[in-house]
């Protein structure tokens, strides 16, 4: 067994790197219903231009832009009505030098037209707006007025999700309109999870309530922040602080899973069986175990038959600080996550002070202020869930500054 020996948290990135890094990711192709939050494994590109056609953007009628300049409301220009555009069909109607076509919004543009005048800013003074009738245009229109031209909104060839991006919501519809049904992303990751401690119980179990029963909080937390990562839970299991039963929790993990999580146990204390357990696999074992960080200390790392197993902290506000910064980026180096997309910029609202020499992991909640996002600090101890349930996100103070001013601007990681 590797007691405790803190390192830094870019050796253990190294170490973690050097280990599992330099595989190319499982790649699968989903539907896009199926794509939110998972990883886009290629440049995915618009086989069309977006749309198709040139259309209008309002309700109105198609003309020849120079026709209206100088109409006013005195002097309005006069248009023969030459037919109507109906939707979803190319028009047949076509316009010239004083004529009108009659176009809905999101209808094709005839030919000949060069701008859409609204039908706010018109008058039918003769006859009726289908065909024939007199069209009086109180306003003058620029050319290209009210419209979208063909590839205005996307260009044949057009990068729409980048490889390595995490797929939003609204780049599902962008695929969409591109006619695209399915993406190639890479294969979610199966996770194993492993909770420990004799006072664990389900949070439906009839000792939760007795005092010195706690329910599972980190089991329900990971398996949130995994899923919340495109990620696959198969498994949740709590287990006493007993070797043999973690110990066969794991291998029942390895068995089924890519890597495997186990919540407490992860210290050197005298029922922290979880670097024990690592190590007792005759394998490459426990290569971290200790990192220069609060919360999250008593964060362990270990390699069983080629896969990861993760010892996080027991207390929940340093199991969700070591996750980040182990699990989560191990699922960014393993699937070729783009940097970024999990943090926003903001004003620090107050002093915060650090503990020298480990990188300090600053609770958060953000609020608007003046026009732009302030980071007011949540404290607490590790141990309470409000500490979480309170704060949108973290502030990483590095190990050699002392803390953060008030009015400084920082990145905060979300975690809500």
């Amino acid at each position: 067994m590797k007691f405790l020996k803190v390192i830094s948290v870019t050796e253990a990135h190294e170490l973690i790197r050097a280990h599992f890094g330099g595989a190319p990711p499982k790649t699968v192709k989903v539907g896009i219903d199926g794509a939110l939050s998972l990883t886009a494994a290629a440049d995915c590109r618009s086989g069309e231009d977006i749309p198709g056609f040139d259309r209008s953007t309002v309700d109105g009628f198609a003309v020849v832009a120079s026709d209206t300049f100088g109409a006013g409301e005195a002097i309005p220009s006069l248009h023969t009505v030459a037919g109507r555009v109906e939707m979803g069909v190319m028009p047949d109607a076509a316009v010239t030098a004083g004529t009108a076509v009659y176009v809905p919004t999101g209808g094709a543009l005839p030919s000949g037209a060069d701008a859409v005048v609204m039908t706010e800013d018109t008058d039918i003074i003769k006859g009726h707006n289908d065909n024939g009738g007199v069209l009086a245009v109180r306003s003058p229109c620029a050319p290209g007025a009210n419209i979208i031209y063909k590839g205005d909104d996307i260009k044949k060839g057009q990068r729409l999700v980048g490889a390595g991006k995490v797929v939003p919501p609204l780049d599902i519809g962008v695929l969409a309109a591109a006619g695209i049904a399915e993406i190639e992303v890479c294969k979610p990751l199966d996770f194993f999870l492993i909770s420990t401690g004799d006072e664990i119980v389900e949070i439906d179990d009839p000792q939760a309530s007795q005092p010195g029963s706690i329910r599972d909080i980190n089991g329900h937390i990971i398996s949130a922040l995994l899923k919340k990562s495109g990620q696959n839970v198969i498994k949740r299991v709590i287990v006493p602080d007993r070797f043999d039963g973690i110990r066969n929790a794991v291998e029942e993990g390895l068995r089924l899973c890519d890597a495997v999580i186990i919540s407490g146990g992860s210290s050197a204390g005298d029922k922290d069986y979880a670097p024990a357990v690592i190590d007792s696999f005759n394998d490459t074992g426990v290569f971290i175990h200790g990192l220069a960080v609060k919360p999250g200390k008593p964060t362990a790392v270990g390699k069983v038959r080629g896969k990861p197993v993760f010892g996080l902290p027991g207390h929940p506000a340093s199991a969700v600080i070591a996750y980040g910064l182990t699990v989560d980026f191990y699922i960014r180096m393993m699937q070729n996550r783009s940097a970024g997309g999990n943090a926003v910029r903001a004003k620090m609202g107050a002093n915060v002070h650090s503990s020298p020499g480990k990188l300090t992991c600053q609770t958060v909640r953000l609020i608007n202020e003046g026009g732009g996002l302030t980071a007011i600090p949540v404290h607490g101890k590790s141990g309470l869930i409000t500490l979480l349930a309170n704060a949108d996100g973290y502030v990483e103070i590095p190990e050699n500054i002392e803390g953060l001013n008030k009015g400084e601007y920082v990145e905060v990681k979300i975690i809500n």
